[in-house]
């Protein structure tokens, strides 16, 4: 049953709603390639259920989108969602320094090494026309709960070598409430008195590089 939600993202509105066929009408204004249904979770959380992956990548990798002047916040769903938390699996670009040309001239072969770190979803285009072979980058869906890996053994046991990684940009997750954006060190919940020297500032916008040196390729939609 899951699977039919494999390519499904939470919308997350924190600060209101807009109507629901509002909503649709904006998803429908994006052009997207393949089919998209819009339905609603609870009043501050609507499932955005896609059926290519491409459209899955484009929709998360920009995480906030403007509505009617309402900002939405986009996760990954799982089977565990529940409205108080938000998903640890992220959208983050790894990149592999000084990985063979010949590794690199393959997807199949750079996909086959990123999924043993996370699900990979797209290479950038420097990567794909080998314009820049001393980098491989690759977007990857990653649980940011786990430790970050730092390195991965490729190749056999007696000629393979140890390829370094590096994660770029990856948010904070604090284990204790469940949200992106602190950690368990700055968390209100596990240490109140931080609400005492708070300080309120203005919301803003997180956007993931699209990998070609843009930081969207969207719209800003309001």
């Amino acid at each position: 049953m899951a699977t039919l939600f494999k390519l499904s993202l939470v919308g997350k509105f924190s600060f209101g709603r807009p109507p629901i066929d509002v909503i649709r009408n904006f998803f429908v204004a994006l052009s997207l390639k393949g089919n998209v249904e819009i339905s609603l979770l609870d009043p501050r959380h609507i499932l955005i259920q896609l059926h290519l992956e491409e459209d899955y990548t484009r929709i998360w990798l920009r995480q906030s989108w403007f509505i009617d002047g309402r900002a939405m916040r986009v996760f990954k769903w799982s089977t565990t969602f529940h409205s108080s938390e938000e998903s640890s699996i992220v959208l983050v670009w790894v990149s592999l320094s000084f990985l063979p040309v010949h590794y690199i001239r393959c997807k199949e072969t750079l996909y086959s090494i990123a999924a043993t770190i996370g699900k990979p979803l797209r290479i950038d285009h420097a990567t794909t026309s080998v314009s820049r072979p001393t980098v491989a980058r690759v977007l990857i869906e990653y649980d940011i709960s786990r430790p970050i890996l730092k390195h991965l053994w490729i190749g056999e046991k007696d000629t393979g070598f140890w390829q370094y990684i590096t994660f770029e940009k990856v948010p904070r997750y604090c284990a204790t409430c469940k949200h992106i954006g602190h950690s368990d060190d700055t968390c209100y919940i596990s240490k109140p008195e931080l609400r005492n020297t708070a300080h309120v500032g203005p919301i803003r916008q997180t956007i993931v590089p699209d990998g070609d040196g843009n930081k969207s390729k969207e719209p800003m939609k309001t």
